[in-house]
């Protein structure tokens, strides 16, 4: 778990190893906190019963809108809690279709700042190509951009 302030704006980063109680325990600390964004890797999502998380249920939260990347059917490994405090938090245009990768653009305090939410794996569909080398490397970053996630290193 890492905490990181940029300009006053709180980010929790954490990976959740697919449980729900930690989200629930993610999702309480980061309202004492105040932090404005939760960036999770291996959420708690729940697929339909056919298996196809293109309807997922998850844990929600008053004070946070939950941001899934474009995903299809496969299990999203990348999610962003947003405080509903922040002014705008959108998918990017450049977020890929991937359920690994996940870009938000972030308008706060009169700045846009990208948020890249990585879980570095071997892709769902099966290339083989980590999550980096397609979702992230093939797009340039903005200026302002803060790259998150759970990079696997120990798998290179």
């Amino acid at each position: 778990m890492e905490l990181i302030s940029i300009t006053n704006l709180k980010i929790l980063q954490i990976n959740l190893n697919r449980s729900a109680p930690a989200t629930e325990s993610a999702l309480n600390l980061a309202t004492e906190l105040n932090i404005d964004i939760i960036a999770i890797q291996e959420p708690w999502v729940y697929p339909n019963p056919n298996n196809d998380y293109t309807v997922t249920r998850l844990v929600i939260h008053s004070g946070f809108t939950q941001i899934l990347p474009y995903h299809g059917i496969l299990r999203p490994r990348t999610l962003f809690y947003v405080s509903k405090a922040i002014n705008i938090a959108n998918i990017a245009i450049e977020s890929p279709q991937d359920p690994d990768c996940l870009i938000i653009d972030i308008n706060y305090k009169n700045s846009k700042i990208q948020v890249i939410n990585i879980y570095n794996e071997k892709h769902l569909d099966g290339s083989g190509i980590y999550t980096v080398n397609k979702g992230l490397l093939p797009n340039p970053l903005y200026k302002d951009s803060i790259v998150l996630g759970n990079f696997n290193t120990y798998y290179l």
